[in-house]
């Protein structure tokens, strides 16, 4: 499979398939456990071990620790996608792992002037154009919030409030309605309005974040 809407006839392995593959098998485990099914649960926890290996082994770029946006692109310098950050805030790559620190760094790559974080860095397409498209050098609403709540877990609570209280502060002038995107440079908005599950939803949580009520990581029990 691919990210999101972009299947590229299975051409490529995303780092975000192989996080929500991973991620999605450990919870179904937890899940069987819960129900008395050891069998599909030893199953599913076994897939996720291999596959959360594989993520570890096939899709970082070694030279940065950085987690690369394809495999396709894992061994060039050219790598970074904001949607690999869903591979930290699942608790698969942990804020102890020199991944973790590499990755995080790296979105500094795709700061917009608005500033907050487009999905590509310029270079980069996943659909083997000669670089990113004007939708994924939009500046997105859900990274900003998602790299902002990882921001906060490694302490820097400074800047995923700048992140976080910009996106509030114009929600309030604009009708408390949360887009999908902003124009990179004006901070306009853009994309669909109101966004609901990456726009207000993700929001949600990442106040909830802000205030310690965190989703837990996998492999805790089903309570």
């Amino acid at each position: 499979a691919s990210i999101w809407e972009v299947h590229w006839d299975l051409r490529q392995t995303f780092t975000y398939t192989a996080a929500a593959q991973a991620r999605g098998l450990y919870d179904f485990a937890q899940i069987a456990y819960a129900a008395g099914r050891e069998d599909l649960a030893n199953d599913y926890w076994a897939k996720a071990e291999r596959m959360h290996q594989a993520i570890r082994s096939q899709l970082v770029y070694r030279p940065l620790s950085s987690l690369a946006s394809h495999r396709g692109v894992a061994n060039q310098n050219v790598h970074v996608d904001g949607s690999t950050v869903e591979a930290l805030h699942w608790g698969l790559i942990t804020t102890d792992d020199p991944v973790f620190t590499g990755t995080l760094s790296q979105y500094d790559r795709l700061r917009t002037n608005y500033g907050g974080y487009r999905r590509l860095e310029p270079s980069l397409s996943l659909t083997g154009e000669s670089g990113a498209n004007e939708y994924d050098l939009s500046e997105w609403v859900l990274l900003d919030l998602r790299i902002g709540d990882m921001w906060r877990a490694v302490g820097n609570s400074t800047r995923a409030d700048e992140l976080l209280d910009k996106i509030t502060e114009d929600a309030i002038a604009n009708d408390y309605l949360i887009p999908e995107l902003y124009e990179p440079n004006s901070g306009e908005y853009a994309g669909v309005v109101p966004m609901v599950g990456y726009g207000a939803g993700a929001w949600q949580l990442s106040q909830l974040y802000k205030y310690d009520v965190r989703p837990p990581t996998f492999g805790v029990g089903f309570e």
